[in-house]
C-alpha cells in the first residue's frame, strides 16, 4: 500500500547499484534463492529463451548502443542503452530483457525498461513513450566465443515484443 500512497521514489544510478550489491556480497548477503547477491548477469533459462522465441516485432523501438565491454573485475560485459516501447494507450510493466542470440550460445538478462525518454513521447505524440528507455551493463558469464546479435525485450498485456539491434556483436 505504501508504494501506491509515494510512488517508487527516485530511480539508483548504476553507479549506485553496483555500491548496494558490492556491499551485499562482501557482507554475505543472499537472496531468497540462496544464491549471494552480485552484478546483473547474461544466464541460459530454456524456460524464458523459449517464451522470447514467441515475441513479436516491437512497433516503436531503438537499440541505440551496443557494446562489449571489461568491468571493473576485468570481465565482458554487454551494455546497452535505447528504448522500447508498445506506442498504445496502456503503459507496459517495468522489467524487460536483453539477449544475446547467435549460433554459438543463447543468453538474456534482465533489465529496466522505464527510464525517462520524453523525446520518445514528444516525437509519438503518446505518453506511454515517456517510460521506455533502458541502459544497462550485464556482465557475460558463460556464452561461447562466436557473433551474436543484441536483442531487448519488453513484456506487454499480450505477451513479449522484441527490438533487434542493427548490429552483430563478436564476443570474444
Amino acid at each position: 500500500g505504501l508504494r501506491m500512497a509515494v510512488g517508487d521514489g527516485p530511480r539508483l544510478s548504476s553507479e549506485a547499484y553496483d555500491r548496494i550489491n558490492a556491499t551485499l556480497v562482501l557482507e554475505g548477503s543472499m537472496l531468497s534463492t540462496g544464491k549471494p547477491v552480485g552484478k546483473p548477469a547474461l544466464h541460459s533459462d530454456p524456460a524464458l529463451l523459449a517464451a522470447l522465441d514467441g515475441a513479436k516485432p516491437a512497433p516503436g523501438c531503438n537499440l541505440e548502443a551496443a557494446s562489449l565491454v571489461t568491468d571493473e573485475d576485468g570481465d565482458i560485459a554487454l551494455k546497452v542503452s535505447g528504448w522500447v516501447s508498445e506506442l498504445g494507450a496502456t503503459i507496459t510493466g517495468p522489467v524487460g530483457e536483453i539477449r544475446l542470440k547467435g549460433a554459438a550460445g543463447d543468453a538474456a538478462g534482465q533489465m529496466r525498461v522505464d527510464l525517462a525518454r520524453p523525446d520518445v513521447a514528444a516525437f509519438f505524440k503518446t505518453p506511454t513513450g515517456a517510460k521506455s528507455g533502458f541502459s544497462t551493463t550485464l556482465k557475460i558469464g558463460k556464452l561461447a566465443a562466436g557473433a551474436y546479435v543484441p536483442m531487448a525485450y519488453r513484456r506487454s498485456v499480450d505477451g513479449w515484443f522484441v527490438c533487434k539491434g542493427p548490429q552483430t556483436l563478436n564476443v570474444p
